[in-house]
């Protein structure tokens, strides 16, 4: 049976009520774990990128809904989403380099370099990346410092290409009834650098991973 004008609005309407019901429960839950976290504000450098991470889903329900609610308009809401679900990768990152260099309750960087240069002298590529990309020697501790820029900047990267592609989309995106034809190209542009991205973490975690299993980042990373 067709569905005339009144039974799309409803259908519409019952669509944004589940999804700011959804939104509500899921904002209120994560402001209750930042709440917790500002109250017991023992280790800033990790519970700042903690509350980084947990302030994602209001920002993602919030924008989500605005986006359901002006279709019209949805485009430019997701920039604003899509950056910050880039950040969030950055952060993470960030996080794990804290968990690293964590002494005593003190940030202390150089302890990441002292651990490349000695037990993690050579760091190959992970599969199947190391069958054409040679591996990295550390020498020293500017060696291993560049080697953890490469690794920031190979994930920061996403932060730049998700929104500017978007923005690009929205400026080529054609009249109706016109052919699209950017949309393949950005789209595997997108996905390289996702996929460069999420490469540069999960070598970094592999490198690290006894260093950080005791901090179980498994599971922060999959709800990320």
């Amino acid at each position: 049976m067709a569905c005339d004008e009144s039974c799309k609005l409803w259908l519409g309407y019952s669509a944004f009520s589940v999804a700011v019901t959804c939104a509500l429960i899921a904002c209120v839950i994560s402001f209750v774990q930042i709440y917790r976290h500002m109250r017991n504000y023992t280790a800033p450098r990790i519970q700042n990128k903690m509350i980084g991470i947990l302030f994602m889903v209001p920002i993602y329900q919030i924008l989500s809904c605005l986006a359901l609610k002006f279709q019209g308009g949805a485009e430019y809401i997701e920039i604003i989403r899509d950056t910050y679900e880039c950040y969030i990768l950055h952060i993470f990152l960030q996080l794990l380099i804290c968990y690293i260099c964590l002494q005593d309750e003190h940030f202390v960087e150089d302890k990441m370099f002292d651990i490349l240069m000695v037990s993690k002298r050579t760091i190959p590529h992970v599969w199947p990346m190391n069958k054409c990309l040679k591996p990295w020697i550390i020498t020293d501790s500017r060696v291993a410092r560049r080697f953890i820029n490469y690794c920031r900047a190979g994930t920061l990267q996403f932060l730049i290409m998700k929104p500017l592609s978007t923005i690009i989309l929205i400026i080529t995106h054609p009249s109706e009834g016109e052919e699209e034809e950017s949309s393949p190209f950005m789209e595997t542009l997108l996905f390289i650098s996702t996929t460069i991205s999420l490469y540069y973490l999960g070598w970094f975690y592999t490198i690290f991973k006894a260093e950080l299993k005791a901090f179980n980042p498994v599971g922060k990373f999959l709800c990320v």
